[in-house]
């Protein structure tokens, strides 16, 4: 081969590469802003809203900072109890209690905005996104309420209970929301108008929130399995079984995911090949877990429904320690990188040290609290089963 000819082909061979990885860049940008999901950002993430359960979209229960030494701002009492935890952005509330109303409240004085009477009661958190706010209810129907006056914009009726929290995502700027319900099905529909995108099937209840992160979507029920499915199709693209129902949510930290069962096994698993990492054991004196794990960059922070708390290593789920109180705990805790807020069904809330299990304050509201506090900023927000609404805010 002379030289002319070889450097032709030395040309066409570079410029033929050069398109294909300019191509396969084209490929990747627009695969990613199809789903407009990045990783999360824990050093950039705004914490003065509390718009879902589990603070974020992977439900993380995480916050940058728990305020310190927090007082009483005010409270306010509802026309019923309260098992949902409430949620908050641009200064204000939204909760539901057991009977028939939602509220929005003002997040600095507590002053009412506004109530909606609903059939039921409203037995999870809302989720906050775009300017509506979202719910199940033990009806089996589900709402979205405009956050400004509450007027009911649409509804989707499953007709069997909706005992867990509501997620989205986007795909090409379209918001979409999925939750799942008693009737064996996690749902995904426009956020817009309501209307169904598709279903996945499953053996039995679903009581936890799905957990979204890179266009997937992860949730597990009471079939035991913990699945994975395509946000865009619906499509399940892999499940595991685990040893035990699964009560609650999983939460999501770069590409993995950590489950909770209930015969006190929490579980990490690695987002695409699911396969096991790590399984830690609890205390089998100490009761299940009925509690979601709440993850930030060191630890997974996991409550066993006898009061105990446990650090695991987040890397290979090592105990790095634990603390017990007085009641027993069936909700999430909150995390910072450094502390961690308990609420038990004494009453009681704490805020304790991550790793050594110090406890720095602690505080007795009386009634039972059975919803999940938020943090927004400077304040925590707690519901127990009285009705009331409890705001505090840090005095540091």
């Amino acid at each position: 081969m002379n030289r002319s000819i070889l450097t032709k082909t030395i040309i066409l061979i570079t410029t033929g590469l050069l398109l294909l990885a300019v191509s396969l860049w084209v490929i990747y940008m627009r695969h990613r802003e199809r789903y407009a999901m990045e990783p999360v950002s824990f050093e950039k993430r705004v914490t003065a809203a509390w718009p879902i359960a589990g603070g974020d979209s992977q439900l993380t229960g995480f916050t940058m900072l728990i305020p310190a030494k927090p007082k009483v701002l005010w409270r306010y009492r509802a026309s019923a109890s309260i098992s949902a935890g409430p949620v908050s952005d641009n200064g204000r509330i939204f909760f539901g209690d057991n009977e028939k109303t939602f509220y929005c409240l003002d997040l600095e004085t507590g002053r009412l905005i506004w109530k909606t009477e609903i059939p039921g009661g409203v037995t999870a958190s809302a989720l906050l996104v775009d300017d509506l706010c979202y719910f199940g209810s033990s009806e089996g129907v589900f709402y979205a309420v405009s956050v400004s006056d509450g007027s009911i914009k649409w509804t989707f009726n499953i007709k069997e209970q909706i005992n867990g929290s509501a997620n989205s995502f986007k795909i090409e700027d379209k918001l979409y929301v999925v939750f799942g319900g008693y009737d064996f099905k996690l749902h995904c529909l426009q956020a817009k108008n309501g209307r169904e995108v598709w279903s996945v099937p499953t053996g039995n209840f679903i009581n936890g929130t799905p957990a979204i992160s890179n266009g997937r979507i992860i949730f597990g029920g009471c079939d035991g399995f913990l699945r994975f499915v395509d946000a865009a199709t619906g499509k399940e693209t892999g499940k595991v079984k685990l040893k035990s129902y699964i009560p609650a949510s999983p939460a999501i930290y770069d590409i993995t995911v950590y489950a909770a069962i209930y015969d006190q096994k929490l579980f990490a698993f690695d987002i695409g090949d699911e396969v096991e990492k790590w399984v830690f054991d609890g205390n089998k004196d100490s009761g299940p877990f009925l509690a979601s794990p709440a993850v930030n960059k060191d630890y997974v922070v996991i409550a066993e429904r006898n009061g105990t708390v446990s650090f695991v290593k987040r890397e290979d789920g090592l105990s790095s320690g634990s603390f017990k109180v007085s009641g027993e705990i069936t909700v999430r805790p909150v995390i910072s990188d450094t502390q961690c807020l308990v609420a038990d069904k004494d009453g009681y809330l704490y805020i304790h040290d991550i790793p050594s299990g110090k406890r720095v304050w602690r505080y007795q509201s009386g009634p039972e609290i059975a919803a999940q506090p938020a943090v927004c900023g400077d304040k925590i927000i707690i519901a127990d089963t009285d009705g009331n609404i409890t705001v505090f805010k840090g005095t540091n």
